[in-house]
């Protein structure tokens, strides 16, 4: 156990330290917290919790189950607030429990500023206040961590329920199984010095991870198909073996060399302080505790470098970096525990320069990130789902592409149900084109976010059916019908009050929303393009303005816009 100081820490209880650094992240989660839906996955996930049902592949039922738990539990707000304050708590928990861990073989003060350094990183912050299961990722990580760290009494309790939670951990985010090799290697040096056998503990914590793992039966009961939840849990729409497929390129050095440029940025996040102390720290750890020398290499190798270069994403497309944004959270932990071994390497040599150490790298990322953290007016989600509804009329169909928009409708539908008989498909829909052309003569049908390739393949682009603007939608008209067409009349928008501004600066996430409305300005410009050339060009201007080159909008002729 690291050596304790006495100036400058005898006020810092043993007992009070963990509790003191929860409530002082978990306020500053709260006070910042999306008030909503954020965009992307929080809508699915919170619909999921909602119906208790089967969110994105891989379904993610523990989150499911304790959200749906924590909803009944925790009354107050709306229901995608409450669990955005799950996540705070997750979050908030995660960083306590990685201090306990650490003052174990650190001075406080490096386990301190560790802790915050973490805690205020950028991407832990993000992902703390919206409610998506990469904060209850973090919190996994920080228990088996505490959790291999014992005495020989304690061993079998602590192997066991090691198990258990590294079973829930994969069932919460699969990305888990990357800390096998240096759970494995943390476990079996345990075992050596225990003098235990390795193959009776190891069979131990496989029964155990086994019990965590049943709770993906869940998917198989809720979907009523064991095939279609094999499909769910293998992630098969997406690619089983790649993150996300669409976004996957040819490796090249260039590519290798880009993603590794994008990972150190992301890690220099936390605070540049905090990055150079942990080079510092695994040097020191190498010269004096091997195996938590290897156990932090091999979890940082592992979720760091060798899971991005595992992505092949083309990382000069800013989409890519909304995907890959929670992938920095993994790395972060192993960054924090190193962070402290630098700090107590810094303490043995100069014992005066712990605190200071300790403050610089916890105020350093709080400072540079404290303002783009702050969320607490982000509707954006929420409104654009509320917008893309306001736009339809009563007893409509719409056909809906684009996660932030379908995910944003469905949670809508459970939390603040239509009652206008209004009925949203995804676009992605088996079937669609077939069932398109029986609801166009039963009801009013419009299309949001479908890219021009997705409209050519449901017969959408020209006879029998043509398009006319209508503001964030687009409706589907019959060609006998097409008088001549002019956006003065027919395009319209209704957007509910501008309550958080969507600015540039405003991160990966905001852009998606900005996207969403760039693309329906730059879909009406397609769409007048012959009958109103003059109105096309203010749609085309607006769709630039909401989306300045970033996504780099592709025209039908090859040209961007």
């Amino acid at each position: 156990m690291g050596p304790e100081g006495a100036s400058g820490a005898a006020w810092f209880s043993r007992a009070s330290a963990p509790f003191l650094l929860f409530f002082a992240l978990f306020s500053a989660y709260l006070f910042c917290a999306y008030p909503s839906i954020a965009p992307r996955d929080s809508a699915d996930l919170a619909a999921a919790a909602l119906s208790l049902g089967v969110a994105h592949p891989p379904g993610y039922p523990l989150y499911a189950v304790l959200g749906r738990a924590w909803l009944d539990v925790f009354p107050l707000g709306n229901p995608a607030y409450r669990l955005n304050i799950l996540s705070a708590l997750f979050g908030a928990a995660a960083a306590a429990v990685l201090f306990i861990f650490l003052r174990r073989r650190v001075h406080s003060a490096a386990a301190l500023g560790a802790c915050f350094a973490l805690g205020f990183g950028a991407f832990y912050w993000k992902f703390c206040l919206l409610g998506e299961m990469y904060a209850a990722q973090a919190l996994f990580l920080a228990i088996l961590l505490l959790l291999s760290d014992g005495d020989a009494r304690s061993h079998l309790r602590r192997l066991s329920l090691s198990g258990l939670v590294f079973g829930l951990g994969v069932v919460n985010h699969q990305s888990l199984l990357l800390f096998c090799p240096a759970l494995f290697w943390i476990w079996s040096r345990r075992c050596r010095d225990l003098e235990r056998r390795l193959l009776s503990d190891a069979a131990r914590f496989c029964v155990f991870c086994g019990l965590g793992l049943s709770l993906e039966l869940f998917l198989w009961i809720r979907l009523h198909d064991a095939g279609l939840a094999w499909d769910v849990l293998r992630r098969a729409s997406y690619g089983t073996l790649t993150l996300f497929g669409p976004y996957t390129a040819p490796f090249s050095l260039a590519l290798a060399g880009n993603l590794m440029d994008f990972l150190i940025r992301g890690l220099l996040k936390n605070g540049a302080p905090a990055f150079a102390l942990a080079l510092f720290g695994l040097w020191a750890l190498w010269h004096s505790e091997r195996i938590w020398f290897w156990g932090a290499a091999l979890g940082l190798m592992f979720f760091g470098p060798l899971y991005f270069l595992a992505t092949r994403f083309d990382v000069t497309q800013w989409t890519v970096g909304s995907v890959l944004s929670p992938a920095f959270i993994a790395p972060s932990v192993f960054l924090c525990v190193l962070c402290a071994f630098g700090i107590e390497e810094l303490f043995r040599r100069a014992p005066w320069s712990a605190w200071p150490a300790a403050l610089l790298i916890a105020a350093w990322p709080l400072a540079v990130n404290a303002a783009a953290a702050i969320h607490r007016n982000d509707f954006s989600a929420y409104d654009y789902a509320r917008d893309l509804r306001r736009n339809l009329p009563p007893g409509s169909a719409a056909v809906v592409g684009g996660d932030t928009a379908l995910f944003g409708l469905r949670y809508l539908a459970l939390a603040d149900p239509d009652s206008n008989g209004r009925m949203f498909v995804d676009a992605e829909r088996p079937g669609l084109a077939s069932q398109m052309k029986q609801w166009i003569y039963e009801r009013p049908v419009f299309v949001a976010g479908l890219s021009e390739s997705r409209l050519a393949d449901l017969g959408l682009m020209g006879n029998p059916f043509f398009l006319s603007p209508s503001g964030l939608c687009q409706k589907v008209e019959l060609s006998g019908a097409r008088p001549g067409l002019s956006a003065r009349g027919k395009s319209f928008w209704r957007f509910s009050v501008q309550r958080f501004a969507l600015t540039a600066a405003g991160g990966f996430y905001l852009r998606d929303v900005r996207l969403c409305y760039g693309f329906a300005h730059y879909l009406s410009a397609r769409l007048l393009e012959r009958t109103d050339p003059a109105f096309a060009a203010s749609e085309s201007l607006a769709a630039f303005a909401a989306d300045p080159g970033e996504y780099r909008i592709v025209l039908s002729s090859g040209k961007k816009l």
